[in-house]
Order: C-alpha cells, then structure tokens, then sequence
C-alpha cells in the first residue's frame, strides 16, 4: 500500500494512506488542494489530483488554484497560479518517539502549465476546485510535456528515479516484445510447419495403413474365394468318384463309370468288383484308342458279349488304359486303379471268404459242392450260358452280359458264358495265370465248381476267356504290382 506525506500549516506530516488522506478531506480538516508527496519521491501534487488518478485516467503534475477561474477566449495554454497560504508556517509539532522528523517546505507558487478545452454545453465562468471538489475544474487538463520549472518547486534525486525506472520498464517491455517476436517466429517458423509435417506424415501413414488394409482384405477374400473353389471341385471329384468300399459295403449301393461298366462292394475286401464281364463294345473303345490290332473269334458277337480271345496282356493293358481315363475325368483318385481280379478276390466274389492253401494250384477244387447258382446239381434251366450238352440255353456261343440271374452279390455269370483272367500266377513256376468260372464250352460239373481254377499261358489267345475288372480303391498306397 502506498505512504504518502502531506504539507499542512508550513510544514510536512505523515507518512500516511491514501484513505487516511480521503477521510481528512471529507472530514474538511484537509483543502482538497493540500500538496501531498509520495514515499519514495520528493515532486509534491495536489491531493485532489492524486485521488482521481484512478477515475480521470492518467495523473496530472503540478498543484492547481482552488479560486475562481474565468475561462479563455478559446483553447489554449494558461497560467495558473495557487494562492498564497492564509496563515503564516506554524513551528513543527513535537515528533513522536521512532518517527522521523518532518521536512518543512515552502508551498510552491510557480505556476502550472495547462490547457483549456471548454466543454460544448457550458457557458459563462467557470470556477477551480474548492475544498470539495476533486480534480482539475472544468474543461482543464493537464498540458502534455514538460512542466515549467520553479526555483521553489523539488527537484532532483526524485525525477532521476522516476526516469530510471520509466528507462527500466521501457527496456523490460521492450525485451519482452523482442523476446514475443523470437517466440512468434519459432511458432511461425518452426513448430507449426513441423507440426504440419507431422500431422501430413501421419495422414499419409494412415492413407497407407488403409490401402495395406483394403489390399490384405482383397487377398483374404481372393484366398477365400480359391479355397471354396478348391473345396467345391474336390467336393464335385469326391461325389463323382466311387466311394470307398466299406460304405459301399455299408449302403449296399453300386457305381457306374464313364464306360457304362456297372460295379458293386464286396463285403471283406477292398475292391468294387464288376457285375459283368468286359464286353465288346468296351474293348472297342480301347482298340480305338490305343489303335491295336484286334483278333476276334470265329463267330459273331453283339455289342454287349463278353469280350474273348484276348491275352492276359491285353487285358492288363486295357485295365491300365481305363485307370488312366477315369483319373483323367475324375471319376478315380490318384491311388485307385482297375485291375484283373486276384484269385482270392473272385473267391469272395463266389461266395467263398476262406480257402485252404497259398497258391490258386493249392486251392483248386478244394470246396466241394458249391456252385455260383448254389449246392445242386444240375443246374436248374436259365442258371448260365453253359455247354449245349446241358441243353439249358439257347445260346450256341457267348451270350450277351447279364443275361442270367446273378448271385446274392449281384454279380452276373461267375460260371459259363466267358472263362476269366485272374491275376494270380497258377503256382509258384510263374508260367500260367490262374483262370475262373468255367465258359460256354464247359459241361462236367467240376469244371462249374466256384472253386475251380484253370491254368492258361499269358500270352495265348483262347475263344473262351474273356476278364471282368475290379476297382482297387486304395487307402494310401497304390495296389501292389502282379
């Protein structure tokens, strides 16, 4: 809070408030005018023009005249002089005990340079601020520069301090707005561009998190939309390729491949074994293929006889061929195969699911009374295509496929029609095929039997073998070579 020091009766007194100040006056042991200085300043003002200071703006300097003042023709710089104190200095008071004696000075009588500005809707005199007033008069303000200089009016130390810290402040605002500048120009300069850099690398970087993201969809769907494909051809391969045998088995269905050759399961073995001889119209299409030479028999065949006067090669081969062309079309996985019978096999085709011995030579006719129609003989009329000895058919030579009923397996013709090629060696010499089911040239009753095997050089042709195929549906592992 600021101390003040008042000149009062020729002499000085204080330190004191400004409010303390405010009270005298009001109190009217004060004039309005009385000379007051502050603490830390030895430049005397008068006490209306101090208090104002907050209200009128900035403060004035110098005292002003508490009489009459008639105003001015027009604006303009005026004198104007305070009066004379009316009582002469009283000698100082007694100074209390710790306080500092008070300086005496005499009240300054040089005068205060002003301006008038009249206001516009005042006429007539105009009169300077009396003890209760506060203020310049009417119309008077302060003159801008420098006050004229009295021999009685302090000077000195004061004044020098005041433009001491009017030349520090000015030199602290004038640092503050250099150092403003260097602020606005590093924020202009280089945190903003930075920051734009910043926030255009990280748009970027999202632009290209997006394009990774939209490309990793595209060839997760891409993958997707492969495997479904995949999925939906293995699923089209698997429903056009023959089931394994054991649901075969189980369902008690059959398969037909592309060649029309109508297959069904064999319970205890895995193969799909054919319900009927090859007939010819099937080896033709390999003949045609393959562009072999054909020797047929000496008498007439249709479409649907069994094939015969084949070697156990051609046969072979032609199992071979037919692998290769249902893999082809899908009909066939990549292990599964066609091929001739093996001895064992056509024995369960017969009926027949345990033999004594190792070799077809060993197991030859060693089930007695077993015939593929059944236990009696002869053979009832439309058994099969047997000898006309039989006299049974009316069929001289083969007899188209199927003709005849076939056994609980649904396999046609396991005896007469065509004798078969099986794949089996006849013993352990390795110098015939084993062969079965008798043909249409057979008339003794052990040569009928589902137990009998003939023996055939590989490479002769007879009129009355033919073959059937099995399918060899493998688990892992192709089926293993003859």
């Amino acid at each position: 809070m600021k101390k003040w020091f008042y000149f009062h009766d020729g002499a000085e007194h204080g330190p004191c408030t400004d409010r303390e100040i405010i009270l005298k006056i009001k109190a009217e042991e004060l004039s309005a005018n009385v000379l007051i200085r502050r603490e830390d300043s030895d430049d005397f003002l008068p006490a209306s023009m101090v208090m104002r200071k907050g209200k009128s703006g900035a403060a004035a300097t110098g005292p002003i005249s508490s009489g009459p003042i008639d105003p001015p023709k027009g604006p303009g710089p005026i004198k104007v002089t305070p009066k004379a104190p009316s009582k002469p200095a009283a000698a100082s008071a007694p100074v209390p005990s710790g306080q500092p004696a008070p300086k005496a000075y005499s009240k300054p009588t040089a005068p205060i340079d002003i301006e008038f500005h009249p206001p516009a809707n005042k006429t007539g005199p105009i009169r300077g601020a009396d003890s209760g007033a506060a203020g310049l008069p009417t119309g008077f303000r302060p003159r801008a520069g420098k006050p004229d200089a009295s021999p009685d009016t302090p000077t000195g130390a004061g004044n020098g301090r005041s433009r001491a810290r009017f030349n520090r402040r000015t030199l602290i605002a004038g640092c503050l707005l250099v150092v403003c500048a260097v602020a606005a120009g590093i924020l202009w300069g280089v945190v903003l561009p930075n920051r734009r850099m910043a926030e255009s690398a990280a748009a970027k970087e999202k632009e290209e998190a997006e394009a990774r993201r939209l490309a990793d969809e595209a060839r997760a769907r891409e993958r997707a939309d492969q495997l479904a494909k995949k999925e939906a051809e293995q699923k089209a391969a698997a429903a056009a390729k023959p089931r394994r045998v054991e649901q075969l088995s189980e369902l008690g269905t059959s398969w037909t491949n592309t060649l029309g050759m109508k297959f069904v399961p064999i319970v205890g073995t895995k193969v799909l074994f054919c319900a009927h001889e090859t007939r010819v119209m099937d080896f033709a299409k390999f003949i045609e293929s393959t562009r072999r030479d054909w020797i047929r028999p000496q008498f007439d065949q249709g479409p649907t006889h069994p094939v015969v006067n084949v070697m156990w090669d051609e046969a072979m081969a032609f199992a071979r061929w037919l692998t290769a062309r249902e893999r082809v079309s899908g009909q066939l996985g990549p292990h599964d195969e066609y091929r001739l019978p093996s001895d064992l096999g056509w024995s369960a085709a017969a009926g027949i699911l345990k033999e004594p011995g190792s070799t077809p030579s060993e197991r030859n006719k060693r089930t007695r009374r077993l015939y593929p129609w059944g236990t009696n003989w002869p053979p009832a009329e439309a058994s099969g295509n047997f000898a006309q000895g039989l006299g049974l058919d009316g069929f001289e030579f083969t007899a188209p496929v199927m003709s005849f009923p076939p056994n609980e397996f649904g396999i046609h013709d396991l005896a007469g029609n065509a004798a078969e090629w099986c794949l089996d060696w006849m013993d352990n010499y390795q110098t015939a095929r084993a062969v079965r089911g008798g043909s249409y040239a057979d008339v003794a009753s052990d040569n009928l039997l589902s137990s009998f095997r003939g023996n055939k050089i590989p490479v002769r042709r007879t009129p009355e073998i033919g073959f059937r195929l099995v399918i060899y549906v493998a688990e892992e592992q192709p089926a293993p070579s003859p």
